[in-house]
C-alpha cells in the first residue's frame, strides 16, 4: 500500500489568508470572530460571525468568469486550492490525469437576493406566504442561473477545473465531519493507485442569514460572548459561525519523492463511525496505533457533543480546539483544524485554560509542542452525532 504525504496547505480562513498569515495569527493568540459585515444583521440578537476579512475572490483565481455564476463558498475553495498548489509547487510536476479533487461541501441555501421578488409576490393579504403561488413564483421570478450556484458538487468540481485535473473526484455532504472523510476518501484514491495528487479538504460559508436564522432557532449560537465560544468549558453555551475555504495537498510518498518534494506529515490513519454512545471500540482507528500527543477537538460548545467528543478521544493525548477563534466552520472543521495545528507545532488556549470544565481534564489542555515523529490527531463530530478522525504523523 502506497504511503501517502501532506506537501502543500492552502487556508483562507477567519485567521488570515495563506499559511504565513495563519501562523502569524496562531502565534499572537489571535481570534477570527467580529460583528458580523456581510448582511445587514438589523436587530437580530446574533451579531457576531467569524468571517474571513478583506477577501477578494479575483485576486486568487485564475479564471474570473467562474466567479459570476457561483457564490462565496466556492469562491473560497477556489481560493483555498490554487494556494495549497502553488505551496506544494505542483505546476507542470503532475500528469492532470493523476491528480484529483476530494471536497466536503456544506448546505447550500438561497440568499435573499435570489429568493426575495418570488417570496413578495407569493404573499397572502396577512402578510403569510402562500405556498401554492410560491412554487409557481419561484420559476419564473428566480434567476434562471440560481441553481447552478447551488449545486454541491461544484466545490471540488470548479477546483479541478480550475486547475485542470481530471483524476477521480467527489464530494462529501457529511456536515460537520465532510473534510476529515474528504481526507480519507483521497488517501484512498491514491492507495488504490488511481492518482499520484490529490487535492482534499472543504469550503463552507455559514454566515449568511439562512444559516444564522437556523442555527440560532436550532439553539447552537452563544449570543453570550461576542469575543468568542468557550468550548468544553464551565461557560459553554453554543458556538459561533464562520466560514472557510482549506485544502491539503496529498501525494504518493514515492512520486513525491521523484519531484524533490519533502513531506509536512505523513499519513497514519483515519476513522468514521456514528456512535450513539461511548463505545471503546470507536478508539480502534484503522492504521496508526500509537497515542497520539495532540488530539484536535471540533468543539460544538454543547455539553452532550462535547462529552462524547471528549470521550472518544484518546485518554492519554493532549488536547487543543480553535473553536473560539475561529467559529464553527461546517463540513471544514476538520481539515482547518488540522492545517492550523501543522502550521503552529504549539498550539494553545491560555484564554480559556483556567475555564476548562472539570469533566473535561483541564490537566491535559496544555499542550506540549509537536515535534517530528509525534503523531497528530484530529477528530470532527457532527450535530447529528457523526464521528470522524485522521491522524498523521509530524515531519
Amino acid at each position: 500500500m502506497s504511503e501517502v504525504w501532506i506537501t502543500g496547505i492552502g487556508v483562507v480562513s477567519p485567521l488570515g489568508i495563506g499559511t504565513e498569515a495563519i501562523r502569524k495569527a496562531l502565534s499572537e493568540d489571535a481570534s477570527g470572530i467580529a460583528e458580523i459585515s456581510l448582511f445587514e444583521t438589523g436587530d437580530y440578537p446574533v451579531r457576531f460571525g467569524a468571517e474571513v476579512k478583506d477577501f477578494q475572490a479575483k485576486q486568487h483565481v485564475r479564471n474570473r468568469k467562474a466567479l459570476k455564476v457561483s457564490r462565496r463558498n466556492i469562491h473560497l475553495a477556489l481560493a483555498a486550492g490554487n494556494l495549497a498548489w502553488e505551496d506544494a509547487n505542483l505546476e507542470g510536476q503532475v500528469d492532470p490525469e493523476r491528480a484529483g479533487v476530494v471536497m466536503s461541501a456544506g448546505r447550500l441555501g438561497a440568499t435573499l437576493e435570489e429568493v426575495c421578488y418570488a417570496v413578495r409576490n407569493s404573499l397572502d393579504p396577512a402578510g403569510k406566504l402562500f405556498l401554492e403561488k410560491y412554487a409557481e413564483n419561484s420559476a419564473k421570478l428566480m434567476p434562471p442561473y440560481w441553481f447552478l450556484r447551488h449545486i454541491p458538487n461544484l466545490v471540488p468540481g470548479t477546483v479541478a477545473i480550475e486547475l485542470g485535473l481530471k483524476a477521480p473526484s467527489n464530494t462529501i455532504c457529511l456536515n460537520g465531519v465532510g473534510s476529515l472523510v474528504s481526507i480519507q476518501e483521497a488517501v484512498a484514491i491514491i492507495e488504490r493507485g488511481e492518482a499520484d495528487v490529490m487535492l482534499a479538504g472543504g469550503a463552507d460559508c455559514l454566515v449568511d442569514p439562512y444559516h444564522v436564522v437556523t442555527h440560532h432557532q436550532l439553539g447552537r449560537l452563544d449570543l453570550n460572548h461576542p469575543d468568542g465560544p468557550r468550548p468544553f468549558t464551565k461557560e459553554a453555551c453554543g458556538t459561533v459561525l464562520g466560514e472557510t475555504g482549506t485544502v491539503i495537498v496529498l501525494e504518493r510518498a514515492d512520486f513525491a519523492r521523484s519531484r524533490g518534494s519533502k513531506p509536512i506529515a505523513k499519513w497514519r490513519g483515519g476513522h468514521i463511525g456514528r456512535p450513539k454512545a461511548f463505545n471503546p471500540e470507536m478508539r480502534e482507528w484503522e492504521g496508526e496505533t500509537t497515542i497520539p500527543r495532540l488530539t484536535v477537538l471540533s468543539g460544538a460548545g454543547s455539553s452532550d457533543i462535547d462529552s462524547r467528543e471528549f470521550e472518544l478521544a484518546d485518554p492519554d493525548s493532549n488536547l487543543t480546539c480553535y473553536r473560539h477563534r475561529t467559529g464553527w466552520l461546517g463540513g471544514s472543521n476538520g481539515v482547518h483544524d488540522l492545517a492550523c495545528a501543522l502550521l503552529d507545532p504549539s498550539p494553545r488556549m491560555d484564554e480559556l485554560l483556567e475555564s476548562i470544565h472539570p469533566s473535561f481534564a483541564p490537566d491535559r489542555w496544555a499542550a506540549d509542542p509537536l515535534l517530528p515523529g509525534d503523531i497528530l490527531a484530529v477528530q470532527s463530530i457532527s450535530w447529528s452525532g457523526l464521528f470522524a478522525g485522521v491522524r498523521f504523523e509530524i515531519s
